[in-house]
């Protein structure tokens, strides 16, 4: 699309990749959720073991995510990540009543931890990749001002906020402290 010129058709053609980005990402995630849900729901088998029911919804979610990223439509990839957080709170909601209770506890404790661990590397890298990036260009002036415009506007929306709620609902005074 960056070669081609702007046209009246060309928001039409965005929306529409759009569009098919989000349904088919979303209906892919959908059909794995349902399909592991079924299977630990109906093959009580699947549940004998937490470890192999934590590698089973380890590994489809790696299935859907790979299935999503290989599909092409309109000349669009489509999102593994959106179709992985739809798998996910597909299984949340539905596979977790299937789960044996040492399955339960083996997998919120398993992705809790990688979860954690994911999100301690990207702080971690995108702190490191910032000090690499821009060595010296710091500006503590507009650090300064950046951080009393924070300041100030966060107090102004709170109490915009509570003195709204407090005309339509209740009559409580807030204090400072």
């Amino acid at each position: 699309m960056q070669s081609n010129p702007f046209t009246a058709k060309t928001p039409w053609i965005i929306i529409g990749q759009f569009l098919a980005l989000a349904i088919v990402s979303i209906l892919i995630g959908v059909f794995f959720g349902v399909v592991i849900t079924l299977a630990f729901k109906h093959m009580r088998f699947l549940t004998a073991n937490a470890t192999m029911e934590t590698f089973l919804m380890a590994a489809m979610g790696l299935l859907t995510y790979f299935t999503t990223i290989g599909i092409y439509i309109l000349g669009v990839e489509m999102s593994g990540i959106i179709s992985l957080l739809v798998y996910a709170i597909i299984c949340g909601h539905y596979n977790w009543y299937n789960l044996s209770p040492q399955g339960k506890s083996t997998t919120g404790v398993s992705y809790e931890f990688l979860g954690k661990g994911c999100e301690a590397a990207v702080y971690s890298y995108v702190g490191l990749a910032l000090y690499t990036a821009i060595p010296g260009y710091w500006s503590f002036e507009l650090i300064g001002w950046m951080t009393a415009i924070i300041v100030v506007g966060r107090f102004i929306g709170v109490l915009f906020t509570f003195y709204a709620f407090r005309i339509c609902f209740r009559k409580e005074s807030i204090r400072l402290n």
